[in-house]
């Protein structure tokens, strides 16, 4: 399929944030959805199969989700957790970070993602 110039945005939909809710604790995952963007590349790589980034990105992206379990409770990942309760563009930070993983991007661990992903927050 040629490439019309279109352009796509992935989401990240999150819990909402409601005064007094924050006693739940977010998983990982739910917070920066790796394996959903690997999905969302795979489904990008068969629209357009002239472009191989997508389908390297989602292996990238499917290895890096694979390791993601191993940092549930990790100082990685309670500084998420206060930076999704303080920062209105979360989502937004999470998902372009995310997209850019084998097009822009490159980390070689999930502690680089997040770092990479926290220190954007911060900024």
């Amino acid at each position: 399929m040629p490439n019309t110039g279109q352009k796509f945005t992935l989401r990240v939909v999150l819990p909402q944030k409601a005064e007094g809710a924050f006693n739940m604790e977010l998983e990982l995952e739910c917070l920066v959805d790796v394996s959903g963007t690997a999905e969302w590349r795979r489904r990008k790589a068969e629209q357009y199969p002239e472009d191989a980034r997508n389908i390297k990105a989602a292996t990238l992206l499917d290895t890096l989700a694979g390791n993601l379990v191993e940092l549930e409770g990790s100082s990685l990942h309670r500084q998420l957790i206060d930076l999704w309760k303080e920062n209105d563009a979360f989502g937004e930070v999470v998902s372009e970070e995310l997209r850019s993983v084998g097009f822009y991007t490159f980390p070689d661990t999930v502690d680089e993602l997040l770092t990479d992903i926290i220190e954007r927050l911060q900024a």
